[in-house]
């Protein structure tokens, strides 16, 4: 987890609903550097001490931000996408779509709608973050560089002319869930 004040979050490990640990003075952030030199595997040992010595501090009234800093691109694939209010069977092709990593945001952020939107919708989806910069994987390179599944909202809006409803690269068009919690790595995770 990150929380803090957008822009300035920083990264935590949550214990429970009420509590955390401050890993701030281990890592900069839960950034690509984090990812490239091993992510939450670097932690384990630290959190384990500092959980069995209750250095835990109280979440309180603090923003919770995206779990993971700018990522360098985001990247969505729409495998059952249909035009909006169609009948029509999904695309036989996916739609893959870029958004802008300054549309990440936390779970509970506003979302901004655009002044000239005819037409704002979300879909929830499962997002995969990926701690290494990667190419032509094999399906076992695969499942050892991603860091887990993460639930991630996107959003769409309709413009006039736009023609139907398009993915958007708008600040906070994509609230990310709280945790990036790497399903080998259960210290991290509550």
């Amino acid at each position: 987890m990150r929380i803090g004040p957008s822009g300035r979050e920083r990264p935590v490990v949550r214990v429970d609903e009420h509590t955390y640990i401050d890993v701030s003075d281990l890592v900069e952030d839960y950034n690509e550097a984090f990812f490239a030199a091993g992510g939450p595997h670097l932690l384990q040992q630290a959190v384990a001490v500092r959980r069995a010595t209750g250095t835990v501090h109280p979440f309180g009234t603090d923003r919770i931000g995206a779990p993971i800093a700018r990522p360098h691109q985001i990247l969505g694939v729409g495998a059952n996408y249909r035009s909006p209010g169609s009948n029509a069977p999904a695309a036989q092709d996916p739609l893959v779509f870029s958004k802008a990593p300054n549309s990440l945001s936390g779970p509970y952020d506003p979302v901004h709608i655009p002044r000239d939107s005819t037409h704002t919708d979300w879909e929830v989806e499962l997002g995969v973050v990926i701690g290494t910069r990667s190419h032509y994987l094999a399906d076992d390179e695969e499942a050892s560089r991603a860091c887990g599944p993460e639930p991630i909202a996107h959003g769409g809006v309709g413009a006039p002319g736009a023609g139907g409803l398009l993915p958007t690269p708008l600040p906070g068009h994509g609230p990310l869930g709280a945790h990036a919690c790497g399903r080998r790595t259960p210290a991290l995770c509550p």
